[in-house]
């Protein structure tokens, strides 16, 4: 975070001397820079002739991230083969990254198909919505061209932000068909 002082003036035009002191230490010069992190604080300012006395002040300033996560998924396996209506196990590998929050969560928002006849209470087993679950069972069915399964997390830091990452997994045709 930049910091201004230099605003600040002496009435008989002499030197200052700025003196910066916050809850991660100190700095000086008129406009030095600071790193902060989330929440609120407060910084004082000591301005001084060197023959003089001090005059203080003091700002409030809070710091939000209003950028949310990067989330990228990947699922292994990336296609359900072969299509003879098994149930496939699948593991999914989530990357998540935040500027601000060290250890963002992340949530299994949803697991749904373009296949009409999906049941999924009987078509998708062990994976719990609304947990982080990265493994879990899909029905590999026969089916025609484009059918595939959508797995959708959703990241979450704790400034509020938040972001979604889908993976898709087709599901191959049998040979011959």
């Amino acid at each position: 975070m930049a910091l201004d002082g230099s605003g600040s003036y002496d009435p008989a035009n002499g030197p200052l001397e700025y003196t910066w002191t916050s809850p991660f230490g100190t700095a000086s010069g008129p406009t030095p820079s600071m790193t902060l992190s989330q929440g609120t604080w407060t910084i004082y300012l000591g301005v001084r002739n060197p023959g003089g006395p001090v005059a203080v002040d003091s700002l409030n300033i809070t710091v939000r991230d209003s950028v949310p996560p990067t989330l990228t998924v990947q699922a292994f396996p990336d296609r359900l083969w072969p299509a003879t209506g098994q149930m496939t196990p699948v593991v999914v590998a989530v990357t998540i990254q935040d500027l601000c929050t060290p250890r963002p969560f992340v949530l299994l928002t949803s697991i749904t198909s373009n296949d009409p006849r999906i049941n999924l209470d009987q078509d998708v087993s062990g994976a719990a919505i609304g947990t982080d679950d990265r493994s879990f069972a899909l029905r590999a069915r026969r089916g025609g061209a484009g059918r595939a399964w959508t797995v959708t997390y959703t990241a979450f830091e704790f400034g509020g932000t938040r972001t979604t990452a889908q993976v898709t997994i087709p599901v191959g045709r049998s040979r011959g068909r």
